[in-house]
């Protein structure tokens, strides 16, 4: 995770993961709208598009009494604010929402430099969705606050659904535009959706004009009708409304691994380079959220996706997708994937250990929940205990630093060596290792620099997490463009 700090930000330090907006450094945009936070900030404050909590932090720290909240479609963006929030001991609310798909309640301020892109290009939706559905959750006398490139047809839309608006600064390249809401406005609103469907016929829906209902009743009925016609755009409708740049939807299963970091690292690559924007989420290796991801996917008309798999992830979920689909360290006979050689990868380790002499050899892995990392891996361990008649010394655990370190105890002496199923309990077992002042041979599957510079001799594998990267992309590309079989590939791996 990258950090970085500006006069601007007032002592904060910014939090970022890769791929969020602005990772490294304050972008001009974000410091034009800052400049204009030269007045106390009272109530309840939406951070829009956060991305790594840039703005929400600093009103928050200028005004201890706001209420601040963030949102953010992109779970790069959520962890990078919350790291944000917690390392300058600021306190704020932070979820995901595609601009108001998730939104409740009302606010005093709603803010936001949106970074919302297609490629290189704009993505005019989600702003005009901001500025259109703004009113809906602001206070009476709440206020909209944006940042903009000063060439995009904003100020059409201001005027046409608030009236009238103010430029608080501006550049040659940006515009600060701000809002209010007139109390003295109709509390009763209107709300048409039109849809030209293939056949050429216009659906005009029912207003909904009760704002006492809420938002929420609305969309679902809404989109209640657009579902019982079937009405799903086609590219060139999608290219008629400006989204000319392709889309991949990525759903990671945890952001603290250290492999699909590597792994996550190579697809971006890949994408940048093709000029194909990610939106990228987390599963938590949950299947209701991979299935919800989907569904949100298909919402934004993405219909490319690649994700990582884990246990009990179904493949009946992953079948109800029928978009372009590539699934990352999971074999599935239906669904094209890139897997990786959990058995052979411990077995090699284990056999280096064991021509080097050694016969106490321990083993720190993860719950067999996990199908890959977890059972696979630890399998793969007893078997070669089971063929050399071993005895199998082993303890399971939770894929996490502390939790290597908590469990690295458990196992028995006597003790040689330690091969650890990730880099995670790698980093774990040396912490435990070194305080006890007891070092012995240790091998994990992965790599990291770090850890290899400050202890010397260690035996790792290269298991192919940037190849798998590389590989998900370009199977993903051939049925973008219209390769429509289903493919399996298999990562080798490399001993250090």
């Amino acid at each position: 995770m990258e950090t970085y700090h500006h006069p601007q930000l007032q002592g904060l330090t910014i939090h970022s993961l890769p791929g969020v907006f602005s990772a490294n450094e304050l972008d001009a945009g974000t410091a034009l709208l800052l400049s204009t936070l030269n007045h106390p900030i009272k109530g309840k404050v939406l951070d829009l598009g956060c991305g790594a909590g840039v703005i929400g932090s600093i009103i928050k720290k200028a005004n201890p009494k706001a209420a601040i909240t963030m949102a953010d479609i992109h779970a790069m963006a959520l962890e990078s604010a919350r790291k944000t929030l917690a390392e300058n001991q600021l306190e704020g609310a932070v979820f995901a929402s595609d601009v108001f798909s998730d939104i409740e309640g009302k606010f005093d301020l709603i803010i936001s430099n949106p970074p919302f892109h297609d490629g290189i290009d704009t993505a005019y939706r989600a702003v005009k969705t901001l500025i259109t559905q703004a009113k809906w959750h602001l206070n009476q006398r709440g206020e909209l606050r944006i940042v903009a490139n000063a060439f995009l047809p904003y100020p059409d839309l201001l005027q046409q659904h608030f009236g009238k608006f103010e430029v608080l600064a501006q550049t040659s390249k940006f515009k600060v535009y701000s809002v209010k809401i007139n109390p003295r406005w109709k509390k009763i609103t209107r709300l048409r959706i039109l849809q030209t469907l293939p056949s050429g016929k216009i659906y005009r829906f029912p207003s909904i004009k009760s704002r006492s209902q809420s938002q929420r009743n609305h969309k679902t009925k809404v989109q209640a009708i657009i579902d019982s016609v079937g009405f799903s755009p086609n590219r060139s409708a999608q290219a008629m409304r400006g989204a000319q740049e392709p889309v991949v939807g990525i759903i990671v299963s945890r952001l603290n691994s250290s492999g699909e970091s590597q792994t996550l690292r190579a697809i971006l690559t890949a994408l940048y380079r093709q000029k194909i924007t990610p939106i990228i989420v987390e599963s938590q290796f949950d299947e209701k959220q991979v299935a919800h991801h989907l569904n949100l996917f298909k919402q934004r008309q993405v219909d490319s996706v690649i994700v990582f798999g884990f246990s009990p992830l179904s493949e009946d979920i992953l079948q109800q997708w029928q978009g372009n689909m590539v699934v990352i360290a999971r074999y599935f006979k239906e669904i094209s994937c890139v897997y990786y050689d959990d058995q052979g990868a411990i077995n090699a380790l284990m056999d280096k250990f064991y021509i080097q002499g050694y016969r106490h050899i321990g083993y720190l892995g993860i719950h067999d929940q996990d199908e890959t990392t977890g059972r696979l891996r630890t399998q793969s361990y007893l078997d070669f205990c089971h063929r050399h008649q071993l005895k199998p010394n082993f303890a399971l655990t939770e894929l996490d630093i502390e939790a290597g370190y908590q469990h690295s105890a458990q196992l028995a002496q006597p003790l040689d060596a330690v091969l650890c199923a990730t880099t995670s309990l790698a980093v774990g077992m040396v912490k435990y290792l070194q305080e006890h002042q007891s070092m012995r041979p240790l091998a994990y599957i992965g790599q990291n620099p770090l850890l290899e510079h400050f202890v010397p001799n260690l035996i790792n594998l290269d298991f192919g997490y940037e190849q798998a990267g590389n590989w998900a992309v370009e199977l993903l590309l051939a049925q973008i463009y219209g390769k429509k079989t289903v493919e399996q590939r298999l990562v080798s791996f490399h001993l250090s």
